[in-house]
Formats: C-alpha cells, sequence, structure tokens
C-alpha cells in the first residue's frame, strides 16, 4: 500500500530527468551575462 509501481518509477525518473535537461541547458547564456557584468 502506497507503492507506485515500477513502470510508474521509471517514468517519474525519466520525466525527472527530462526536466534536468531543460532547466540545465540555458544556463550557456546566463553565465555569459554574469561574466559581463563583472
Amino acid at each position: 500500500e502506497g507503492d507506485i509501481s515500477e513502470r510508474a518509477r521509471k517514468r517519474a525518473m525519466e520525466i525527472a530527468n527530462d526536466a534536468d535537461l531543460r532547466v540545465r541547458a540555458p544556463n550557456g547564456k546566463g553565465d555569459d551575462k554574469a561574466k559581463d557584468s563583472n
């Protein structure tokens, strides 16, 4: 009771990984702006 299936757990990990990639992808542009402001 309260456990999720292995399939649901795997899907959740895939979503988490995909979200992580989306968040991290634009960081290069942000780093450039940070360097310019220094």
